[in-house]
């Protein structure tokens, strides 16, 4: 999901692709929306199989944005597998639980950036920025 109009001076100038991990599609679909307008461009998977399916294909992208909870492989498990493989790719954590209710639920605290749904556009775009280490 790319788009033409990128906002000019955007902090996402150089058209850093995310990949949004997110099985809900409408949410999903607002996420790259977001990324879009900020000047990222949005690549989607419906959850971690997917996510992995991409990377493994060798489709570029500079940082994965991935919901904690999903079917068939959770978030948890996507982070150890890019970890493992492509440790110098940036990682944010998304869910509507806090890390301490996840950990309840045996999904591992992940390092990194971690976004409390709900969350703003401005949420959204400062944690990718600070991932990606262009912005405070």
């Amino acid at each position: 999901m790319s788009s033409p109009d990128q906002p000019a001076g955007s902090p996402a100038a150089q058209r850093r692709t995310v990949l949004v991990v997110e099985d809900e599609e409408l949410l999903r679909a607002v996420l790259c929306r977001h990324l879009v307008h900020a000047g990222y461009e949005a690549v989607e998977a419906r959850h971690g199989r997917d996510a992995l399916k991409l990377l493994k294909a060798g489709r570029p992208v500079d940082l994965v944005l991935t919901d904690m909870i999903m079917p068939l492989m959770d978030g948890a498990e996507l982070v150890l597998e890019i970890r493992r493989r492509w440790p110098e790719l940036h990682i944010v954590a998304m869910s509507a639980c806090t890390p301490a209710e996840l950990f309840r639920f045996g999904i591992p605290h992940v390092d990194g950036p971690f976004l409390q749904k709900p969350f703003t556009s401005q949420d959204l775009i400062a944690a990718v920025a600070r991932a990606l280490g262009n912005g405070a």
